[in-house]
């Protein structure tokens, strides 16, 4: 019997989870009821799921914004969506607009640190977000020093992020999805931008063919930070860069059939002379086609690749080392949408994907050790959506997550003290270990008026794609692993409560939230251990449990010369591990009790816009030592407690303006931006470190890294 036909052999064995999933596919089929339509109404195509929004158009039909009570008529809980012209209006970070960094101003939503893109979200790490870009996995979402994120604005059309209740089609990761769409080409024969700033310059054009049929959209981005390093004689030799290019095609074949093919491509450099040299790249790539079946059906049939490596080489006192990790997934997706009228919705679908992660691959003085990781995941879903009455609305999904641990790369069983015991290498076709779980997603929403609803959640979700980052130092290295023989799926229940509330006929609204989230086999560091003590991951991770909890609120107002929200965030996150902190209750890194930020918008005139936004997030909890001792001659730190203390509040005022003009010779829009990152110079922390001091009674100090202070900025854009 060949592997593939042990693998769905499998399924069929594990009849409780297939009889679940036919259960609910059945009961989606009986509630549909028997009202069919005969013609793809203009409604119909307003409230198709975002991702294929895109997709189909009609000439006449031009859907310009969003529902303003889209919040109250839906289901849907923890959701923000910025479309290109919101995004525009927001404060721009050096002259760009950033939009992880928007996401990063929401409730729920909290921003990493300086120097990264990373963020977390209800207690969740950086490696447990989902990002989408067209549908290709997106693993590593900052660029270098962390001014920009991985998503160039001129090249996207919307996102969505959900961080409450994810719907059934989206899966594998614990605390949020990320779905963002590239723009393409329609609506114009020919145009583009261009934006040239301090840091960086970009380039977007797009166009049509003369019938309409083929479309194209491509986007460049660089940075120039080398070249101001290169005047300098002491850096003219260091290397410190990232450029990045988008690229969206579309192709009609008829009135019911769509082609996109849509890729990504970039790459970050950092090189010190011939000490240090760090890269790391990031590649996504979908090929997808929309079908229309018929008045009720759509069809999306999509080919996605996305892949994350990153390098470290340094060759410092007589030491060559080198540092490579990557991760890759590729497979095949199929989604049917079903929509018969404005009361009922349904998903259905499966996806095939394959994994292979490089965990570790270390090169120390021609000392070579290298761990490779494969794996297969199966999926199938159902997600059905119901309006039963005016008042109640109703969303019911359930997700079936297959996996299997590939051979082809070491196993091995450990004893108590994480040796190994024994170990071997199956074939690379052979399934080692195999995983089923059933996700269901449940979500009602009650309309307390035209003006207020109140919303209850459910989730229950399923990681197999595991990363723990690096611990020991300030690189961008990330290792990565699957579920396996001693490492489980990790997994998360949460529950959610919301009141969502309209005022004065829409100008302004209120969204507030609550949530608690139970999660299993969550992973982390043992103590003592770093990313590096051992090439086998298994041997260096505790695994345990942890707790999550929150209220959110955001107050916005959504109408005149001045908009803006206000949004704060009270949570907790902690974990529990047998091997950690000597088995009891402790923050996780990324807990922050207070998050808080402001921004506002204003039209001066047809112009100026004026924007600004502060935030203020609770210090990052980490680890200090408590005592010190000698060694073999050197001083070793002792920690007797993981995550006990608490680095400075982290908070910034950022204000900008945007300069509109249209000069009479050229008809062609120019904008200018100005502003002020960390308008009041405040340093905030990056890196604490602990180094000996005898000169204190305590024989330590502690230090503290900044990146940066006040930053000023200003960028030109030309629209053709």
């Amino acid at each position: 019997m060949s592997s593939e036909t042990a693998f769905f052999t499998k399924i069929r064995l594990n009849m409780k989870c297939r009889l679940c999933f036919i259960v609910l596919c059945s009961i989606s089929v009986v509630l549909w009821g028997q009202k069919t339509s005969t013609s793809v109404s203009i409604r119909q195509l307003e409230i198709v799921d975002s991702l294929y929004a895109d997709s189909f158009r009609l000439q006449e039909v031009v859907v310009t914004s969003v529902r303003r009570d889209k919040g109250l008529k839906t289901t849907e809980m923890g959701v923000t969506t910025f479309r290109v012209k919101e995004l525009e209006r927001l404060p721009t970070l050096l002259g760009e607009h950033d939009l992880v960094k928007s996401f990063q101003l929401m409730p729920g939503v909290k921003a990493e640190s300086d120097g990264t893109s990373g963020f977390n979200v209800r207690g969740g790490s950086v490696t447990q977000n989902l990002i989408l870009l067209d549908g290709a996995p997106v693993m590593q979402p900052g660029h270098i020093l962390g001014f920009f994120s991985v998503f160039n604005s001129a090249a996207l059309l919307n996102a969505q992020m959900y961080k409450g209740i994810m719907p059934a089609q989206f899966g594998d990761r614990l605390s949020s999805l990320m779905d963002i769409q590239q723009r393409d080409g329609q609506g114009s024969q020919l145009a583009g931008d261009l934006s040239i700033g301090l840091l960086s310059a970009s380039a977007h054009v797009r166009g049509t063919s003369a019938r309409g049929h083929f479309s194209y959209a491509l986007s460049g981005r660089r940075t120039y930070f080398d070249l101001f390093l290169k005047t300098q004689e002491k850096y003219k030799d260091t290397k410190l860069y990232f450029y990045d290019l988008n690229g969206r095609l579309s192709y009609s074949f008829s009135d019911n059939d769509k082609l996109f093919l849509s890729a990504y491509h970039g790459n970050d450099n950092l090189g010190v002379n011939d000490l240090a040299d760090m890269d790391w790249q990031n590649q996504c790539l979908s090929l997808r086609w929309f079908h229309v079946i018929n008045a009720d059906w759509i069809s999306n049939t999509s080919l996605v690749l996305g892949r994350y490596a990153s390098s470290t080489e340094m060759n410092i006192l007589n030491t060559d080392a080198a540092i490579h990790g990557s991760v890759q997934q590729s497979g095949f997706k199929q989604d049917f949408h079903c929509q018969t009228d404005e009361s009922h919705s349904m998903h259905v679908g499966m996806h095939f994907m394959t994994d292979k992660a490089i965990t570790g691959e270390w090169t120390f003085n021609n000392l070579k050790e290298k761990e490779v990781r494969y794996g297969t995941e199966l999926a199938a879903w159902c997600q059905y959506d119901w309006t039963m009455t005016s008042k109640h609305l109703l969303s019911v999904g359930l997700r079936l997550n297959g996996f299997a641990a590939m051979g082809g790369a070491p196993y091995y069983t450990l004893d108590e003290q994480y040796n190994i015991v024994s170990s071997w290498e199956g074939e690379r076709k052979h399934i080692e270990k195999t995983f089923w779980r059933l996700d269901p997603r449940l979500a009602y929403t009650y309309r307390i008026s035209p003006e207020h609803s109140l919303k209850l959640g459910y989730s229950h979700l399923t990681q197999n794609v595991h990363a723990i980052q690096n611990a020991v130092t300030n690189f961008p290295y990330t290792r990565y692993t699957f579920s396996s023989n001693l490492i489980k799926p990790e997994t998360a229940d949460q529950v959610c409560l919301g009141w969502v509330g309209e005022w004065m006929n829409g100008t302004y609204s209120t969204n507030l939230e609550t949530y608690y989230k139970w999660l299993n086999h969550s992973l982390d560091y043992r103590d003592g251990i770093g990313f590096d003590t051992e090439i086998e991951m298994e041997r260096l991770l505790a695994t345990g449990r942890g707790r999550a909890y929150g209220v959110e609120l955001n107050v916005s107002k959504d109408k005149g010369r001045l908009t803006g929200w206000l949004s704060y965030t009270w949570s907790r996150s902690e974990l529990k591990m047998d091997e950690v902190n000597r088995g009891r209750w402790y923050k996780a890194s990324n807990d922050r009790t207070h998050d808080i930020a402001v921004v506002a918008m204003y039209r001066l005139n047809k112009k100026w816009d004026l924007s600004a936004n502060w935030m203020f997030v609770t210090g990052q909890a980490y680890s200090a030592p408590s005592a010190k001792y000698q060694q073999d001659g050197k001083t070793v730190f002792y920690y007797s407690e993981r995550n006990g203390y608490r680095a400075p509040d982290y908070h910034r005022l950022d204000i900008s303006a945007a300069y509109h003009m249209t000069p009479k010779h050229t008809g062609r829009q120019v904008i200018w931006h100005f502003g002020l990152y960390n308008a009041y110079n405040h340093y905030n922390p990056y890196v604490i470190e602990f180094l000996e001091d005898k000169q204190k009674t305590s024989g330590m100090k502690a230090t503290m890294t900044s990146l940066y202070g006040a930053i000023p900025f200003v960028s030109y854009q030309l629209t053709f």
